[in-house]
């Protein structure tokens, strides 16, 4: 599951000619739209390849966007 959300991840980070993108699974318990927390993967480009960073288990999303900020910084 997790190499398919990377796969898709990649290919939308393509299309969008973004520099990085968070993923995460649609309709997974605990995270997401409809919770308090939530986990996935940051993709960003670093040169021509891609580097992946997973973010852990569910966390609050406040802590998440300090995380995301964080690893931001030193992508």
């Amino acid at each position: 599951m997790q190499q398919e959300l990377i796969r898709l991840g990649e290919a939308k980070l393509r299309a969008k000619g973004a520099d990085a993108i968070f993923v995460n699974r649609v309709g997974a318990p605990g995270v997401g739209f409809a919770s308090a927390t939530n986990a996935g993967l940051l993709l960003a480009r670093d040169g021509e390849a891609i580097a992946v960073r997973a973010s852990g288990p569910p966390i609050a999303k406040a802590a998440l966007a300090t995380w995301l900020l964080d690893a931001l910084a030193v992508t």
